[in-house]
């Protein structure tokens, strides 16, 4: 979806929008990589239905985004850049 080679700033501030509410499904693959047993667990529920109200109230106060989710989720810091 966008020229190779790129930057990481390029895909940051051209491809990826880090402040916009993120897709169900991708929250369920970001939660594969996160080495935090507690938080995988948390992202899970989150892009499950089981997890609807959570996503809900995440989304209604504004604090459901790419940002958010690797701020409130740390572990969330072994996701690979390279493939």
């Amino acid at each position: 979806p966008f020229p190779c080679p790129t930057t990481l700033r390029e895909v940051l501030s051209g491809v990826v929008d880090i402040l916009g509410k993120p897709s169900r499904r991708v929250v369920a693959e970001l939660a594969r990589f996160c080495d935090d047993a507690q938080e995988r667990q948390d992202l899970t529920r989150l892009a499950s239905r089981e997890g609807r109200d959570d996503w809900d109230a995440l989304a209604a106060s504004g604090h459901l985004s790419l940002l958010e989710l690797f701020t409130r989720h740390p572990s969330l810091s072994a996701v690979p850049l390279a493939a």
